[in-house]
């Protein structure tokens, strides 16, 4: 067998096994970011918010989530500034920046912090 099938064969099991460990590295690096959110978390950015009756909707706009709420007056500002880097308010609509995975803060929030 020729000395360059042999080379191309061995950069072609080399290039496999980068392409492997890389997309292992990866999903393992985001279950990690999802196992940040659990359930005190949830309950205490509900209880910021002023309660899970106080929330109208909630959408995810990249790494925001835009909450429509009931009634500002109820929401504990000094509490959500310590879950988001960012906050910005509109109407009764409460936008905040997540590091952590927005979708899972979410569904968290849906659910009612269960």
């Amino acid at each position: 067998m020729p000395l360059w099938v042999i080379i191309l064969i061995t950069v072609g099991i080399v290039l496999l096994l980068l392409a492997v460990f890389g997309l292992s590295y990866v999903i393992l690096k985001k279950k990690n970011k999802k196992s940040l959110v659990n359930a005190p978390y949830i309950s205490a950015l509900l209880l910021a918010l002023g309660g899970r009756n106080n929330i109208l909707t909630v959408e995810v706009e990249q790494r925001r989530l835009k909450i429509a709420l009931n009634n500002l007056d109820t929401v504990d500002f000094e509490k959500l500034k310590t879950f988001s880097s960012s906050i910005f308010v509109a109407g009764n609509n409460v936008k905040m920046l997540f590091e952590q995975n927005p979708q899972a803060v979410k569904e968290g929030l849906l659910k009612g912090g269960k």
